[in-house]
């Protein structure tokens, strides 16, 4: 039973990282040559010159330059932090959910560090958001630092965020709650975090969004109208182009 528990665990941790080993191997230098291939040498003197205009290059090699600019972003170096923290915490949980499961089936020499339950499930709720979010990012070849950095956050919060909105519903369905919100977004998450802490304290000076006043502020700044109508008007660009620029601007 122990070889199979074991088994069963490290199939899971594999699962969770092979497709980053897959796409830092392969898929990252297909997705560079993908978007070179997409963009000519005026497309890339133009996004120097608008998002980087401190940056000086000969326009006679601006692939190259763009090429080496792409790597230092999105290369394998920038994946090594990222990645590692990935391995550790979620290397850690699953090592002690395996050794808690191996403790209900009294199979554990020495009977020590058992997870509750409730603990156990909220980390495979947490791990089942991972994992497709990582395969659904393979897939799509849009997978980058940050994304892993995001799912490292989400493993690590599982078990208190589990815990705290569980309480918030009948006892009797605490181990449904800590599975079922690992299928929710980590900000639609944290959403619902801020609007459980807002009743129970019974307040409403709580933010029901994560927009400060800054964020606003910027909403403002970048919106059509607080812009003139001129060349340096991100308004005389295409509107999908402004607001994916916007909401990365934001972080959004």
């Amino acid at each position: 039973m122990s070889f199979l528990v074991w088994s069963f665990f490290v199939l899971l941790f594999l699962l969770l990282l092979s497709p980053i080993i897959v796409y830092v191997v392969a898929g990252l230098s297909k997705r560079r040559d993908e978007i070179l291939a997409a963009i000519n040498k005026d497309a890339i003197a133009l996004y120097f010159h608008r998002f980087h205009p401190n940056t000086a290059f000969d326009p006679a090699s601006a692939t190259k330059a763009f090429r080496d600019y792409y790597s230092r972003q999105f290369g394998t170096r920038a994946f090594a932090v990222p990645l590692l923290l990935l391995v550790a915490i979620s290397g850690i949980l699953l090592y002690w959910s395996a050794w808690s499961v191996l403790d209900w089936l009294g199979e554990a020499v020495p009977k020590t560090g058992e997870l509750p339950a409730l603990a156990v499930v909220a980390i495979s709720g947490a791990y089942m958001y991972c994992a497709f979010d990582i395969i659904d990012r393979w897939n799509s070849s849009g997978l980058s630092p940050t994304d892993l950095l995001w799912l490292s956050f989400r493993l690590a919060i599982a078990v208190p965020m589990a815990y705290a909105l569980s309480s918030a519903f009948n006892s009797t369905l605490a181990l449904t709650v800590a599975f079922l919100i690992g299928a929710f977004p980590t900000r639609t998450l944290l959403k619902v975090a801020r609007r459980v802490a807002s009743k129970l304290l019974a307040s409403e000076d709580l933010p029901e969004s994560g927009d400060t006043e800054l964020l606003k502020l910027l909403h403002q700044l970048l919106s059509c109208s607080a812009w003139p109508r001129s060349l340096d008007s991100p308004c005389d660009r295409d509107d999908h182009l402004k607001e994916s620029t916007v909401c990365r601007f934001l972080d959004l």
